[in-house]
């Protein structure tokens, strides 16, 4: 994948894996809710006879938004890649907030680097995007200073 790099681009990629995060994370979180509310429901449902396959039911909501939140998953994980990509050409370039990691070790710690952004998202995470890159642009200078 050949990658030029320059700032509206890499903004553009930290809003992508910044969303892409924020989405799967809160799937996750509702898979997990329709999931226990079904089988609550649907147990219940069963153990009074009460079968109906004619009407919706919150297991099929479960299922769906379980395979809504697979598809995210792919999303982020593609958002993850591709803004790994980014940030290596990025620190490679050695130009703006990059220049002092230009000759570190960082490239050979990229795998480490995403996962620590992805554990500090909260530090990250901001409705508003101007915020989001600025918050993006402080956890991985924190981040990079480590290597």
């Amino acid at each position: 994948m050949k990658i030029k790099y320059n700032v509206k681009t890499f903004e553009d990629v930290i809003c992508y894996w910044v969303e892409s995060q924020h989405i799967s994370s809160e799937l996750d979180d509702i898979v997990e809710y329709t999931d226990e509310v079904a089988e609550l429901y649907e147990t219940e449902n069963w153990l009074h006879g009460i079968v109906d396959k004619t009407s919706p039911s919150i297991m099929e909501v479960s299922i769906r938004v379980d395979e809504v939140s697979e598809m995210a998953n792919d999303v982020r994980v593609h958002a993850e890649k591709t803004l790994f990509a980014v940030l290596e050409v990025a620190i490679q370039s050695g130009k703006g907030v990059f220049k002092k990691y230009k000759d570190s070790k960082c490239s050979e710690h990229m795998d480490e680097i995403i996962e620590s952004l992805a554990d500090r998202f909260d530090e990250i995470y901001d409705y508003n995007k101007e915020t989001q890159v600025k918050n993006f642009y402080k956890v991985l200078s924190e981040c990079l200073d480590q290597y």
